[in-house]
């Protein structure tokens, strides 16, 4: 017997390899929004053995349905392809329905369709359907050897009731009762050749299965078994299921297996603490004791662009915090004479004509490139690529990327520009983030957790080859769901949190601690004032890399008091405090232009099978 369950109108799908927990969990939230449940109160199934050695079946299945809105629009049943089913027929009780048989992913249905839906109430679902091959032929004896109600029933029945007609009197049978030894389940004789099978709060996705010996010239037409023995065997085998417990004892090979399949899946746990150990700790170089409180200028460093700086400093850039690279080294490119400030006016609010003066760059004609970093000739080709009347300004480009009115021409401009500085921005942090390579910093740690990654990904797949053993199947699902809970874990030390696994070289670490001196010389500087920073050079060089930092605003602090040509710079001193914010809004404009979408078991060696549920 297959499952009988309930198809929506609509589905939807959960994404998620990553993960499966994180699957389940929105499938549960999806049922509990969608405010529509079922319920299972009764079932009787009547299954007649013919002489011819069919089976005829009737199931009369009982749903309470709880819904508002959109409801559930079908009940059915699913059964194996492999399953020879004929004659089927159905209808409902308290409702009128249509009726009729599919093949759906893999699997033989049939259903009982109201396309108005079914309303909040109690239905009877009743199924009508002649088994084919179910009845085999052993050697002295016949055999009903099949599951009469569905391992794969995603509810629990209050009441399942289970009806066997024979041909001729249960006297002349041997039957058993699979699962054996519940109390909840009685079996009891209906009339002289009829069972009758029930089961109390019957567990969802358990099957109900029976193993009857028959005489062989009840008969004919049968088709031999697979398995192909005598009465006694079949009886001796039963007997012996039932005396083991069900259970009988595990091979040393499959108590074996079963701790093996416990250290493969828990593995991901000591690897990452042995790598971590080994590589993800800091080591102590005694260069790093000898170091001043702070550092006064960049150059006692090395000789580091604000972009290289940063990443050493903060071991890696967020991508919100790329924008404070960007002015940082728009600024540099002032400094090196590359770029010109001017202030400009424009128009902020057209319908007004209400004007504001912002900051301009203006590029610096037959200038040497090849002193430039490769960032820096990426940002000043970004520049050059998108002047206005032969300036760049991030307010006049953001504005540019805005989508306005219905020209066709200007959407597709505005568009093009997006798509343009989202390949630049993202271009650029790629390139930031190559700057810590193997020179700063040693990624063992995380490189060994990658390909151990690797590693148990072939392994969970091997799982499934251990399936088989007893003391395994019967905790399948919850290995799988160790299982990927483990593979979450390994993939977020080595793809996404790579740093924990990982540490400075030597020269990384003591360029990083320099830099740590060398910002905290910045947001002290207003405590400092006997020690006065009176080289200009000194004070660009300070306000280029404290934009880089986040600390624009401490230092522009202390230039009001300390630097004799501060007027003279004011402009650029303000840029340095609400620039880093404007590459920041520019790349949130630009990334709103495009979107995504997003697009059993149940043992026993009897025939039959299925399942069913909400869909």
């Amino acid at each position: 017997m297959d499952g009988i369950g309930i198809q929506r109108c609509e589905k939807s799908w959960a994404s998620l390899f990553s993960l499966f927990l994180f699957s389940l969990l929105l499938l549960s939230l999806s049922n509990s929004v969608s405010a529509k449940s079922f319920s299972n109160p009764s079932v009787d199934a009547y299954y007649k053995l013919n002489p011819d050695g069919t089976v005829s079946v009737t199931e009369k299945i009982t749903y309470n349905i709880v819904c508002s809105g959109d409801c559930f629009h079908e009940l059915y049943t699913w059964h194996p392809t492999e399953m020879k089913i004929t004659n089927a027929s159905g209808y409902c009780i308290g409702t009128a329905c249509r009726f009729f048989t599919q093949y759906n992913e893999g699997r033989y249905e049939l259903v009982l369709r109201k396309d108005d839906g079914f309303t909040s109430g109690t239905y009877t679902a009743v199924f009508n359907y002649v088994l084919e091959g179910e009845i085999l032929k052993q050697k002295d004896a016949s055999q009903f050897f099949y599951k009469l109600w569905y391992n794969e029933w995603p509810n629990q029945i209050d009441n399942l009731n289970i009806h066997v007609e024979f041909p001729g009197s249960l006297n002349q049978i041997t039957y058993f009762i699979h699962p054996p030894g519940k109390s909840s389940i009685t079996v009891s004789k209906e009339s002289e050749n009829t069972l009758h099978i029930q089961s109390i709060n019957h567990p969802a996705n358990q099957y109900l299965e029976i193993n009857a010996v028959m005489p062989l010239d009840w008969f004919s037409n049968l088709r031999q078994a697979d398995n192909y023995m005598t009465a006694a065997e079949i009886i001796k085998g039963e007997q012996e299921y039932i005396a083991s417990g069900a259970n009988p004892p595990a091979s040393s090979t499959d108590v074996f297996i079963y701790y093996l399949v416990w250290l493969v899946i828990l593995s991901p746990i000591p690897v990452i603490l042995v790598l971590y150990y080994l590589y993800g700790r800091e080591q102590d170089f005694p260069e790093i004791n000898t170091l001043p409180p702070y550092i006064r200028d960049i150059s006692e460093i090395g000789d580091l662009s604000p972009s290289k700086a940063t990443i050493l400093l903060e071991s890696g850039i967020p991508e919100p915090e790329l924008s404070k690279v960007i002015a940082a080294e728009i600024m540099e490119l002032v400094r090196l004479g590359y770029l010109e400030t001017v202030e400009k006016e424009i128009i902020t609010v057209p319908v007004v004509n209400i004007k504001s003066k912002i900051i301009a760059f203006k590029p610096v004609e037959r200038k040497d490139l090849n002193k430039l970093t490769h960032i820096q000739r990426k940002i000043l080709e970004f520049i050059k690529d998108n002047l206005v009347d032969g300036t760049f300004s991030f307010e006049e480009y953001e504005k540019s990327l805005n989508i306005m009115g219905f020209d066709v021409t200007a959407i597709g401009q505005a568009y093009k520009r997006r798509l343009q500085f989202k390949n630049f921005y993202f271009g650029l942090k790629s390139s930031v983030d190559s700057i810590l390579d193997k020179t700063y910093m040693d990624r063992t740690g995380a490189d060994l957790a990658g390909k151990f990654f690797v590693v148990y990904l072939i392994l969970g797949f091997s799982f499934f080859f251990f399936l088989n053993v007893k003391l395994v199947h019967d905790m399948a699902m919850i290995f799988y769901i160790l299982y990927f809970v483990m593979l979450f874990v390994l993939s977020y030390f080595s793809q996404y949190k790579r740093d924990i696994l990982s540490r400075w070289t030597r020269e990384g670490r003591i360029a990083h601690e320099k830099l740590k001196r060398y910002k905290k010389f910045m947001e002290e500087l207003t405590l400092m004032k006997e020690k006065r920073v009176t080289d200009v050079i000194l004070w660009e060089k300070l306000l280029v890399y404290a934009t880089a930092f986040g600390v624009a605003d401490k230092v522009v602090n202390a230039m009001k008091i300390q630097y004799p040509d501060y007027q003279a710079n004011r402009s650029l001193a303000h840029f340095a405090i609400v620039s880093h914010s404007l590459p920041q809004h520019a790349a949130s404009t630009a990334r709103t232009s495009t979107g995504r979408s997003r697009g059993g078991f149940g043992g026993g060696g009897g025939g039959g099978g299925g399942g069913g549920g909400a869909r």
